[in-house]
């Protein structure tokens, strides 16, 4: 059992989640993107219960995986670094770091693969 901090709960009862990843598949501006991938990559850093809370959010986990790779295709070099590490942060969750760094190369080329 795990508590989940009020805040993280109530983005969660906000719904927030899901309206994040369909604003980062559907805008463009730098300005709003850059905290959007931000709150993602955070979270996804974070401890297992703010993961375990952002991917019961959303419809399916691959909703925030496609919002990212969708920001990929930016013109903006630094939205698309900060989408490459909130990817990052997804695949190598409690892994050694060797063994993170090649899962995370196989996730990301099977992702790139799929979409």
């Amino acid at each position: 059992l795990f508590v989940v901090p009020l805040y993280l709960q109530a983005v969660k009862n906000a719904n927030a989640f899901p309206t994040i990843a369909a604003l980062m598949c559907e805008a463009t501006e730098r300005a709003l993107l850059t905290p959007l991938i931000r709150t993602i990559g955070n979270i996804m850093s974070g401890p297992d219960y703010y993961v375990t809370t952002l991917l019961l959010s959303t419809s399916t986990p691959s909703d925030l995986v496609l919002a990212l790779l969708a920001c990929l295709k930016t013109e903006h070099r630094s939205i698309v670094k900060e989408s490459l590490w909130a990817l990052s942060t997804m695949v190598r969750r409690k892994q050694s770091p060797r063994e993170s760094s090649l899962q995370m190369i196989k996730n990301l080329l099977v992702i790139a693969k799929s979409y």
